[in-house]
């Protein structure tokens, strides 16, 4: 008496010569079986079914009821954010939102699976193009419905050096360094003063340590690079870098 949308039930009706069945809603799936003595309907909703038995000489039995009480199929509802997998912060947390479920299960595609309705979750394998998530949900009573995500695997990197030596002959330059295709740059260097001392939207140039023509002091910058790749992800990156003068390479 109990089903999932469109699940099949059959009615069985004895001991009368003829029979009629009706239902409230109307059930389509009734149509052509209503002088039956077994139906097989598959419901959309939850219905009343009313059958009549007929004797030969057409008397009509009181009517016998029975309602076979429908449960809809759970359409799921997931959210998560960022909607990519980013190699350089791969947690992405997913939340069940479908209303009216009792059991969420997770399932990854390296085969890891969950069953809490949030997951936080570690992607590890940038060596793909895109990774999968499927969300499968069931109510009260079994119905089970899923659906499947694919979030796209961005793999960008900017590396910037830690450190650089104005006045040597190697490592004399600061500049970033991406084998990504970077639609849109820029690096701004401040001073701990706050003062900006260099600017470029150009990701191949490089800043020599120098302010208005001048050598600046020797000690820590502050670096910003705010970029944009090829795919639209949005990256705005924070490094601090020593700019070190009169630097000796000990001797051993």
């Amino acid at each position: 008496t109990k089903v999932c949308s469109r699940d099949t039930v059959v009615l069985i009706a004895k001991n009368a010569v003829y029979y009629e069945w009706t239902s409230t809603p109307p059930d389509p799936s009734l149509e052509g079986q209503e002088s039956n003595d077994t139906i097989k309907v598959a419901p959309t909703q939850t219905t009343i079914y009313e059958m009549v038995g007929l004797g030969s000489d057409s008397c009509r039995a009181t009517p016998l009821t029975k309602e076979i009480t429908v449960y809809q199929y759970p359409v799921p509802e997931l959210e998560y954010s960022p909607r990519f997998v980013d190699s350089e912060d791969p947690f992405i947390t997913f939340t069940n939102l479908t209303p009216g479920i009792t059991e969420t299960e997770w399932n990854f595609f390296d085969g890891e699976i969950f069953t809490t309705p949030s997951v936080t979750y570690e992607f590890k394998d940038f060596t793909i193009d895109s990774v999968s998530v499927k969300l499968t949900t069931s109510n009260e009573l079994g119905c089970t419905s899923d659906t499947t995500v694919k979030l796209p695997v961005s793999v960008f990197a900017v590396w910037v050096p830690n450190a650089f030596t104005p006045d040597k002959p190697e490592n004399n330059v600061f500049r970033s360094y991406t084998g990504n295709n970077i639609r849109d740059y820029s690096l701004y260097i401040y001073d701990r003063e706050g003062r900006q001392v260099f600017y470029t939207d150009d990701k191949d140039a490089a800043w020599d340590g120098t302010f208005k023509g001048n050598p600046v002091k020797d000690g820590v910058y502050f670096v910003v690079i705010k970029a944009k790749g090829a795919d639209g992800v949005e990256y705005d990156i924070k490094r601090d870098v020593n700019l070190l003068r009169g630097y000796t390479e000990s001797v051993k």
